[in-house]
């Protein structure tokens, strides 16, 4: 189990707001989220005249702050003493 924060047991997968921990039911909520906000992320992106690590930030929280409260917010801010861990290691600056 993907548990960068260490409080799944309380707060659920990803700290969602429901607190869900049925990761079947989390994949369903992003996805739906995903595809109901795309379009505003589209036309958010159309208006840059270039993309900068902030627009990247404002598309994730268009996406998903739905479902995480900390959608659109900096890993280093979430996690600033934590490399994050799924399958490969991101590096931190």
């Amino acid at each position: 189990m993907f548990d960068p924060f260490g409080d799944f047991a309380t707060e659920g997968y990803l700290r969602n707001f429901d607190k869900e921990k049925d990761l079947e039911i989390v994949k369903i909520a992003e996805h739906e989220l995903f595809r109901a906000q795309l379009p505003v992320a589209l036309a958010f992106l159309a208006k840059r005249k270039r993309i900068e690590y902030a627009d990247f930030l404002e598309v994730h929280c268009i996406l998903f702050e739905g479902l995480y409260p900390w959608a659109g917010k900096d890993r280093a801010e979430i996690l600033p003493d934590s490399a994050v861990k799924k399958g490969v290691v991101f590096e931190r600056c």
